[in-house]
């Protein structure tokens, strides 16, 4: 606790505990656990590829929109992106791959600039095809969560009280005192140190993010911040920043392509659940659609 005591035996570097879908404990722990998570992950995308590939194009999209993506979205809420890079990244690889091969679209895909693939990485309000990617809003998420949780165990647990402090000093175990040891600094802070910087770095992107976050992080558990909507408040903001950058960065057609599905309800069919056959498309008109909206080749138009 940051009171210095803790409540439980001594630790080892690796060791932790699942509680409610979130590991707690060691980065070593946190890191191994990203990665089984990612490692289940794949195994069950290609399942939903499974399922695509056997005519139902629309539905798998969906899926992996509404279903594959949140859950490693939700991990950024709770884990720091730092401490497991490599396994977030390629759970975003995985995630692409699988989009690729639902939609027929591999080839086309493994040559892909950057611009089509920050595209693909926006959400639908800006043309992209919302397969999130965890870098983007690794910070936002973790910052979110952090504003909507530690004011009130601030206030409500005494031994909180001093969440935000960077050095919770020497920690003292009930059970055997010869384990008191002091924490490396490196390593002190909540979320393994991680969390100011990322309230730094979210504050800093601009004037809206600042009013989003009115103050610094060692004052943010005085603060009451809207219990809902932060997180989206600021991944807003991020994707915003990104489309402009990958419109600047595109060629004029693919600029206008953009602007266009950047529009009022021009992706509106990606949210569209097919329950019944009249909201049904036909899983060759889908894979059509996708490359027309990412500027692929079209083979059945090209080939002929």
């Amino acid at each position: 606790t940051s009171e210095g005591i803790d409540v439980g035996p001594g630790r080892d570097n690796a060791s932790g505990a699942r509680i409610v879908g979130v590991p707690v404990g060691s980065a070593e722990y946190i890191k191994e656990f990203v990665g089984d998570t990612v490692n289940k992950h794949r195994a069950r995308l290609n399942h939903i590829v499974q399922f695509g590939n056997a005519g139902h194009t629309q539905e798998a999209l969906m899926l992996l929109w509404q279903c594959a993506r949140p859950r490693i979205v939700f991990l950024l809420q709770c884990i720091p992106y730092h401490i497991a890079p490599e396994a977030f990244d390629v759970s975003h690889r995985d995630l692409i791959d699988a989009f690729a091969r639902i939609v027929g679209a591999s080839a086309d895909l493994d040559e892909a600039d950057e611009v089509t693939l920050g595209r693909i990485a926006l959400p639908f309000r800006h043309g992209g095809q919302g397969l999130t990617n965890p870098s983007h809003v690794a910070d936002q998420a973790l910052v979110a969560n952090w504003a909507a949780c530690a004011p009130f165990l601030a206030k409500t647990a005494p031994a909180l009280r001093r969440i935000v402090d960077e050095d919770p000093g020497p920690r003292r175990s009930t059970r055997d005192t010869a384990s008191a040891y002091r924490r490396d600094r490196a390593l002190g802070g909540p979320c393994h140190g991680f969390a100011r910087p990322a309230w730094d770095t979210v504050r800093g992107l601009g004037a809206e993010e600042k009013e989003a976050l009115p103050c610094d992080f060692a004052e943010s558990t005085s603060q009451d911040f809207p219990v809902k909507g932060l997180q989206r408040t600021l991944s807003h903001l991020e994707h915003g920043r990104r489309y402009r950058q990958l419109y600047q960065a595109a060629s004029p057609e693919v600029s206008a392509a953009m602007h266009s599905l950047s529009s009022p309800h021009a992706m509106i069919w990606h949210r569209v659940c097919p329950f019944e056959p009249r909201l049904q498309i036909a899983s060759h008109l889908v894979k059509m659609r996708i490359r027309q909206e990412l500027d692929l080749r079209m083979p059945c138009l090209t080939d002929a």
